[in-house]
């Protein structure tokens, strides 16, 4: 016959059993975690726009453009850096630093500058090279134990230097000018646990506006551009 005291003994066990299991399992999915990742950019810039305003920018200062060509190369190789916390396994904040590389633009061809010369090659070369920090809150859908999918969403604070040089005939002149702006992202992802520790994602991400600032000391511009990178990442919860 169960005495008075096992039957306590038996309600104490199963009372803390029964709130032990939640904060255990809260215990498991929170913590800080690092880590690193690398991928793809492409920047949202039309070939013909920036052939546009080369051509523009040639007969503003007196040339006559009789000929010409070009090449873009809107993408490079991308990599962030990257830390959080986990409150549960459903919310996160993190911070990161993205770099997207270099997009590159050259034309050539042939004008006729202002002067004695009739007829003189030219170029122009562009490149547009910008990398920030990043902060963003994170929401993650678990799909078992293995994997999940998962969403960021925050502010890009991004560095942007812009640099052109113009070629005609022997003569040569460069610039480079500097944009500093505050955007927002977007990203949507998969991640693969190994472990408990470990984990392998993939992620697509949208940083909108890049680039766009009212004035600045050397450079004014109306908007930016839209960067989208394809990466795959790796990250350690501690």
């Amino acid at each position: 016959m169960r005495t008075l005291q096992q039957t306590i003994h038996l309600m104490v066990f199963g009372i803390c059993s029964a709130t032990s299991l939640p904060a255990a399992a809260e215990r498991v999915g929170s913590g800080f975690y690092l880590g690193v990742a690398a991928g793809h950019s492409s920047v949202d810039i039309d070939r013909s726009e920036l052939d546009g305003a080369v051509f523009d920018g040639l007969s503003a200062g007196g040339a006559i453009v009789v000929s010409g060509s070009s090449t873009f190369e809107d993408g490079d190789t991308s990599g962030a850096l990257l830390a959080g916390y986990h409150f549960n396994r459903f919310i996160a904040i993190e911070v990161s630093y993205v770099d997207f590389g270099t997009a590159e633009y050259r034309s050539t061809g042939t004008v006729n500058p202002p002067g004695p010369v009739f007829l003189a090659p030219a170029s122009v070369d562009l490149s547009f090279e910008s990398r920030g920090a990043a902060v963003a809150a994170r929401g993650t859908l678990p799909l078992g134990n293995v994997v999940d999918l998962h969403g960021r969403g925050g502010l890009f604070f991004a560095r942007s230097d812009l640099t052109t040089t113009v070629r005609i005939g022997p003569s040569q002149g460069s610039q480079k000018d500097s944009m500093d702006s505050v955007s927002g992202f977007i990203s949507a992802g998969a991640g693969f646990h190994l472990g408990e520790r470990w984990t392998l994602s993939l992620d697509w991400s949208r940083y909108l506006n890049v680039g766009d600032e009212d004035e600045d000391e050397d450079f004014r511009t109306s908007d930016g551009s839209d960067v989208d990178t394809a990466s795959i990442g790796a990250s350690y919860r501690f």
